[in-house]
């Protein structure tokens, strides 16, 4: 699949993906999330969420030693890291993957199918589907969703769940109690096996919204946005010399105490049918002069907070693989202490969030220094200041989701400036991946 077409084909991916999950069931104790490179940004975001629901939580990068966990979520969408399959905890074992037959799926006790479909060489839909099932199990975990969130009846068991996801409680039981004594039973094969029946483009929950396939391929620009849903209210990107100098009122914030801490984090309930829509609103959104801003730049900071560190993070890396520039990734509050020192008019911003990331936009581009804020804020674009307004979701890693379409456009525009194609890596290894 070619990268503009994965960037058209999520709204009809996530459906399908959510449409046959199955979860498996947690006891409680410290969850592990492990990944390596795209995965392990998901593994931050989600980790932060799950925090913030009531869940213990930590994200550990795959090359590091295993931590005393009562489970271990293992994530690659291929299911062919390397350093994933090397990561040997001696807790129950979770894989998070696309692929039924990949090493990963017949290492672990257990396998969470994404069945999120084909994926583009610089991940667009399998990343966004990953971090869609790590929402919908940190609500099942966490039991955060409400009861009509699916149509179903209370809270957090099965009803929650769209008709077609179930619970994956065969063998869990039994593994976590083997797990307890030292040793791991494999879930029965079957659980590898039984998703329902992955929805048909025309069938999927949000299908009739996404993007047509057939508009994909060498598409100049990924959606139209006169054409794609939601447009019709999408906020202008303005940034001519005439726009106005100043934040709309009221949107700079205060320094309070919240302020410090996970400004993105968000755990009321949210309906995960509704995310398809949502996304084709996002691939909808106006980019405005953003592309240029990053094109032009010798250096774009990807600066973001909460559970948005997993946009920071993924962001920086698609860009350097996609439109190959050169990127450094900070989280928000930790960006004001020093490493903002070497902004410059060579230097673009690109802000991802609510909180103090408005604020900081306002003062980043006093400094003359470009700025991109991705955010759902009523915020005017200015002189130097482009907002790409995106919709509000109530969950943190939903909200993600929306954010990465945007900066996988972002990619892909400039990309097409400069030539490139995104179809493969010019540096690969031999050791990141095994057959």
């Amino acid at each position: 699949m070619k990268y503009p077409e994965g960037i058209a084909a999520q709204p009809a991916a996530l459906a399908t993906s959510l449409a046959s999950l199955q979860l498996p069931s947690y006891k409680g104790g410290l969850i592990a999330l492990v990944g390596i490179g795209a995965s392990e940004h998901a593994a931050q975001g989600a980790a932060t969420a799950w925090r913030a629901a009531g869940l213990q939580a930590v994200a550990i990068p795959a090359s590091s030693p295993p931590v005393a966990a009562a489970l271990t979520l293992l994530i690659s969408e291929s299911g062919r890291s390397t350093e994933v399959l090397a990561h040997n905890p001696s807790s129950r074992t979770i894989a998070l993957t696309n692929f039924p037959d990949s090493p990963l799926a017949a290492a672990a006790d257990e396998v969470i199918l994404l069945n999120s479909g084909p994926d583009s060489p610089a991940y667009t839909t399998g990343y966004t589907a990953t971090l869609q099932a790590l929402g919908v199990l940190g609500d099942h975990w966490s039991a955060t969703t409400s009861a009509t969130a699916f149509g179903g009846g209370g809270r957090g068991g099965e009803g929650s769940l769209p008709a077609s996801a179930k619970i994956n409680s065969a063998g869990a039981a039994d593994a976590e109690s083997a797990s307890a004594g030292g040793t791991s039973t494999r879930a029965a094969a079957s659980a590898h096996g039984t998703a329902a029946a992955a929805p048909s483009a025309s069938t999927a929950p949000g299908a009739s919204t996404a993007p047509s396939a057939s508009t994909a391929p060498g598409a100049s620009t990924v959606p139209s946005a006169s054409t794609a849903p939601g447009a019709s209210t999408a906020p202008s990107a303005s940034t001519g010399p005439g726009a106005s100098n100043a934040l709309a009122s009221g949107v700079t914030p205060s320094v309070s105490a919240a302020s410090f801490g996970d400004t993105d984090v968000s755990v009321s309930p949210f309906d995960w049918t509704a995310l398809p829509a949502l996304v084709s609103s996002a691939l909808a959104a106006p980019l405005g002069a953003a592309s240029a801003f990053l094109d032009e730049a010798r250096l774009v900071d990807v600066v973001a907070s909460g559970v948005s560190v997993a946009t920071a993070g993924e962001g920086g890396l698609l860009l350097r693989e996609s439109g190959r520039l050169h990127t450094a990734v900070h989280e928000t509050r930790n960006y004001l202490h020093g490493p903002m020192e070497i902004l410059d008019r060579e230097t673009t911003c690109l802000l991802i969030g609510d909180g103090r990331e408005v604020q900081l936009a306002c003062d980043v581009r006093e400094y003359g220094t470009k700025v991109v804020l991705v955010t759902t804020r009523e915020v005017e674009s200015s002189e130097g200041l482009v907002v790409i307004k995106v919709p509000k979701a109530s969950n943190g890693l939903a909200q993600a989701v929306l954010e990465m379409v945007v900066v996988q456009r972002l990619g892909w525009e400039v990309a097409r400036k400069r030539g490139l194609q995104v179809d493969g890596f010019r540096h690969r290894q031999s050791d990141t991946k095994v057959s």
